[in-house]
C-alpha cells in the first residue's frame, strides 16, 4: 500500500494505483525533464570549452577585446535560442504531441563555433 498525501489528508492506495499515478503523463514534469537535460547539455558545453559557469561566460561575453568574446557570445546565443525552443514547445505540447525528453534535446540545433 502507498500513501497519497494531500495537505492534511492521507489516503491509502494500492501500489498499482500509485504506479499509475506516477506514470501518468504530466506536462509540468515533462517540461521539467527537458529543462534538466538542457541544463546538463549546457553544463557539458561549458566544461568542454573551459568555462566554470554561466557567470564566467557572461564576463567574457562583455569584453570585446578578449580572445573569448566571440566564442562566449556564440555559446550564450545557442543557450538563448534553445531555451526559446523549449519555451515555445512547452506552450503547445500535449500528451499526444509530446516527444521523449532525450529525443527533444537530441533534436535541438547543435552549437557551431
Amino acid at each position: 500500500m502507498a500513501r497519497l498525501i494531500n495537505g492534511d489528508s492521507v489516503t491509502e492506495i494500492s501500489n498499482e494505483a500509485a504506479e499509475a499515478l506516477l506514470s501518468a503523463w504530466n506536462k509540468e514534469r515533462h517540461i521539467s525533464e527537458i529543462n534538466q537535460l538542457h541544463d546538463e547539455l549546457f553544463n557539458s558545453i561549458l566544461s568542454e570549452y573551459g568555462y566554470a559557469s554561466f557567470a564566467e561566460l557572461s564576463i567574457w561575453a562583455q569584453e570585446p577585446t578578449n580572445e573569448y568574446y566571440t566564442e562566449s557570445n556564440k555559446i550564450k546565443q545557442w543557450y538563448r535560442s534553445t531555451w526559446m525552443e523549449i519555451k515555445e514547445y512547452s506552450e503547445t505540447v500535449t500528451e499526444s504531441t509530446a516527444v521523449e525528453p532525450q529525443v527533444f534535446i537530441n533534436n535541438l540545433p547543435k552549437l557551431v563555433l
